[in-house]
């Protein structure tokens, strides 16, 4: 019998992802991706469900840690088919004035400066000096377009991807005294909108075309029962599916081009929970470290780059509280 097996998530409604920011007057909280562990979450609660378990005892609570659960990602339906997205490297930067991406990349420091970086790591920069400003583009790419580009390949945006919308609302805070609005307490959340999306009105054909709609993979353990599950937020419901063509292998590309390799780059396909903070626990002072999967692979870590870090919290299914809001390092 299958230890893990894959699911797809079909979501019914827009899905809501919170930062863990309070809810005051003036306070917008942006539409988030779901984390690893909230899907943990959702995969733990279906198999509680399906065996009636409601108050857990210990051997219950092992049963449940012990459920392997890895993902999720985003994967765009189109007439059947599923292409698989991950977040945008952080390595890759769009400019203005430049029609592909510019690729960051460890870069020595002269005599003549300095760096208070730990363990002497390098800075990220470019190899060359480039006078332009960033500017906005796709926060997600397609896997092959990342296999791409940890080949070394040279990329543009496709510009005909369009991402799940954010579906955005605003709230008033209910006067217990009065049982109606309180003045100016207003205060605004978005969800992420997975159904499907139109193309833009400037583009060709947008009055027929459609681009498909988004769902989310991930593996789980093996046996789950298809069915209508709660997800995030405001218990929006989405629908649970065995996947019956397995679509988040290891890309064959990417294992054949390490045969030749004097170095690696570590892509973040989700966010992480690493024991010392930035960076993971295997690694020393020295920033060297055998890598977990090849214990007899030693590695030094020359340099990182690394976005704002990520606010990852959730329900305690034993305790029947909040977790504590800990920080994740961002994918990418």
């Amino acid at each position: 019998m299958k230890a893990s097996e894959e699911y797809m998530l079909q979501p019914k409604a827009p899905l809501v992802f919170r930062s863990g920011k309070p809810f005051q007057p003036g306070i917008r909280d942006e539409a988030h991706y779901p984390s690893p562990a909230a899907w943990a979450g959702l995969l733990r609660t279906h198999y509680m469900e399906q065996r009636g378990w409601r108050d857990l005892d210990h051997a219950q609570q092992q049963a449940l840690l012990g459920l392997s659960a890895h993902g999720v990602l985003l994967a765009l339906r189109r007439a059947g088919a599923l292409t698989v997205f991950v977040p945008k490297p952080a390595d890759a930067v769009y400019l203005q004035n430049h029609s592909q991406f510019l690729r960051l990349q460890p870069v020595a420091m002269s005599d003549c400066s300095g760096s208070d970086l730990p363990a002497g790591l390098m800075p990220v920069g470019m190899d060359q000096p480039v006078f332009d400003k960033p500017r906005t583009c796709p926060a997600y790419w397609s896997l092959d377009a990342y296999v791409a580009w940890a080949q070394g390949q040279s990329l543009a945006p496709d510009p005909n991807i369009s991402l799940p919308l954010a579906d955005a609302r605003t709230h008033v805070a209910i006067d217990p005294a009065r049982f109606s609005a309180a003045d100016g307490q207003l205060f605004r959340t978005e969800a992420l909108d997975f159904g499907e999306q139109r193309n833009p009105a400037d583009r060709a054909h947008s009055d027929a075309q459609s681009d498909g709609d988004w769902v989310l993979l991930g593996r789980g353990p093996a046996g789950l029962p298809a069915g209508l599950v709660v997800f995030g937020g405001e218990r929006r419901l989405s629908y649970l599916t065995p996947n019956a063509n397995a679509t988040l292998g290891f890309p064959q590309a990417l294992e054949d081009s390490v045969a030749n390799a004097t170095g690696l780059a570590v892509t973040l396909a989700s966010p992480a929970l690493f024991r010392a903070g930035w960076k993971p626990g295997w690694l020393d002072a020295q920033m060297e470290g055998a890598l977990p999967s090849q214990p007899n692979l030693r590695v030094k870590l020359v340099a990182a780059k690394i976005d704002r870090w990520h606010a990852v919290s959730g329900w305690d299914l034993h305790l029947r509280k909040p977790k504590p809001t800990r920080r994740a390092v961002a994918a990418g």
